[in-house]
């Protein structure tokens, strides 16, 4: 049996449609009319939309105020998977949700959202008008649904819908009634209502990528697809300052630094496709930058620690903890203060612009280098061939007697190794860069835990360097965790061989190999070629 059908009406209402005689020898009957009133909710990168869902904040008057997910293609059609009461206090993040109605809801958005805080994206309004379908002997054959999507503006578009549902031992009525709509002349929809209706508001989901796809072919030059990447990134991170001086989540910040990093970092991995001058300065401007927010991020990092560190000392330094927190929790505060000035600042802006210019090429060109015109292919080849042994070299000396400082130096370069992969992956083979990128994330992560572990120590000695007059249970909660640190990294350090080895394999070897050969290839033709014009 044919079941639901949708036509799209945005022209028609039914309720003056419904005394006429847009079904005859069938009429209608009103049965249900409801008007409800949501917020769409969402993160600034529209996570919970790409998983497919859709969160809304449902504050319709009389119904109870709640917390619905749907999955997107059962919006208006179907029901949703979760729905949580309205505590009275609104929720901006996934782990607010803890009374025992929203653990399921807590656990979707915690896989969705991570650290992302939930913003009010849109609101909008939905009318529902419900009909009985009556034969002639006033038997209810199907119901018919007028869906209205619409927002509290004219100017953010109108979407209705027309929605046949049948009733059972009604089939010949039903198709009847399928083809008596169909030549009102209602075209099928087969839809998505609610994206539609964003898009007629010029809200566009999912826009934002904290890390762009640049499209490039093997023959680009590489100076143009560094550019190209120089200039993504330096839009996503202009996109996050308004986040980071609303104070709205932590990953405004964090998006911020990391696009300035990569930046720094094209610049310095694919050498000499800009003047040795342009270069020295692209370096000192960005890494300018991104030092006046270290402080700030450091501190977000040590709050995420909170309950870590409480679980690593004895309850009855649970006090120390207390202060330490409170310490940080106060200093953040007056550092996001600073950070605020800054961004807001006429010279930022002014600095930042100016960027921009230089590498839209509105301004002074910058230089360029010996190897601007080379294909992108060749010079990523070479490079990744380059950092690839490197860390080889650099891993194949580790032993329990290497210092602290060559493990730091293991890290970086496995950094720059990942930037190259991210920066080039698109032109190689997916299934290499995917396994690639998995083996080189396992040692990465164990190297980043590694170095937090240092880091976080060094910074809790300064503290307690700084807090000498604070009383005795302070300074005993932090020497617990630095002991405790300590010993975590320790364990670290001696996972660090073991998933080097897995790293320098024979088989991961030959994996690069593969994946740069035809960059190696293609540029000894080139030589070949030149050897051969100058003979």
């Amino acid at each position: 049996m044919d079941h639901h059908r949708t036509w799209l009406a945005d022209s028609v209402n039914l309720e003056e449609e419904a005394r006429g005689d847009l079904l005859q020898p069938f009429c209608l009957q009103l049965e249900q009319k409801a008007h409800r009133r949501y917020q769409l909710l969402d993160t600034f990168d529209w996570s919970i939309w790409q998983q497919g869902e859709i969160l809304l904040y449902n504050q319709t008057q009389g119904e109870g105020r709640s917390y619905e997910l749907w999955q997107r293609g059962d919006f208006f059609s179907g029901t949703p998977s979760q729905v949580v009461p309205h505590s009275g206090q609104k929720h901006r993040f996934w782990w607010e949700f803890t009374s025992l109605a929203g653990s399921g809801l807590q656990k979707q958005l915690k896989r969705s959202c991570k650290l992302r805080a939930l913003l009010e994206l849109h609101p909008f309004e939905l009318d529902q008008l419900r009909y009985a379908v009556k034969n002639e002997d006033q038997k209810s054959v199907a119901w018919l649904e007028q869906i209205t999507l619409h927002g509290k503006s004219e100017n953010q578009g109108v979407r209705r819908v027309l929605r046949l549902v049948p009733v059972r031992g009604y089939e010949r009525e039903l198709k009847k009634l399928q083809k008596k709509i169909q030549q009102a002349g209602f075209p099928l929809y087969d839809g998505a209502l609610l994206e539609e209706h964003l898009i007629d508001s010029e809200k566009f989901p999912a826009q934002y990528q904290s890390k762009p796809s640049i499209v490039i072919t093997e023959e680009d030059p590489v100076r143009e697809v560094v550019l190209r990447y120089m200039r993504s990134l330096l839009s996503v991170s202009r996109e996050n300052e308004a986040g980071i001086i609303d104070d709205l989540d932590i990953e405004f910040l964090h998006d911020y630094r990391v696009s300035l990093r990569r930046i720094r970092s094209i610049i310095s991995l694919v050498s000499k496709i800009f003047s040795v001058e342009e270069t020295r300065w692209l370096k000192k401007e960005f890494a300018a930058i991104g030092k006046k927010t270290n402080l700030l991020r450091d501190l977000d990092v040590y709050l995420l620690e909170q309950e870590n560190y409480r679980a690593l000392v004895p309850p009855v330094l649970s006090g120390g903890v207390d202060e330490l927190f409170e310490s940080l929790t106060l200093d953040r505060k007056r550092e996001l203060s600073r950070v605020r000035r800054w961004l807001r600042s006429a010279g930022y802006r002014k600095r930042l612009e100016y960027m921009q210019q230089r590498l839209t090429g509105t301004a002074e060109t910058l230089g360029t280098g010996v190897r601007s015109e080379q294909p992108v292919l060749q010079v990523a080849s070479l490079e990744i061939s380059k950092k690839f042994h490197k860390i080889g070299k650099l891993g194949n000396k580790i032993d329990s007697s290497t210092s602290d400082e060559e493990v730091h130096d293991l890290r970086l370069e496995c950094k720059k190794l990942r930037y190259l992969l991210e920066f080039f992956g698109g032109l190689f083979a997916k299934k290499s860069l995917n396994k690639a990128v998995s083996v080189l994330k396992k040692l990465q992560d164990n190297l980043g835990r590694f170095n937090d572990l240092s880091v976080q120590q060094e910074s809790l000695e300064r503290f307690l360097q700084d807090h000498q007059q604070q009383q005795s249970t302070l300074s005993a909660a932090v020497g617990g965790l630095i002991s405790a640190l300590s010993r975590e990294q320790r364990e670290e350090r001696m996972r660090v061989t073991e998933n080097f080895a897995l790293f320098y394999s024979p088989e991961n070897r030959q994996l690069y190999a593969q994946m740069v050969d035809a960059g190696l290839v293609n540029k000894e033709v080139g030589k070949s070629a030149s050897k051969g014009e100058q003979a």
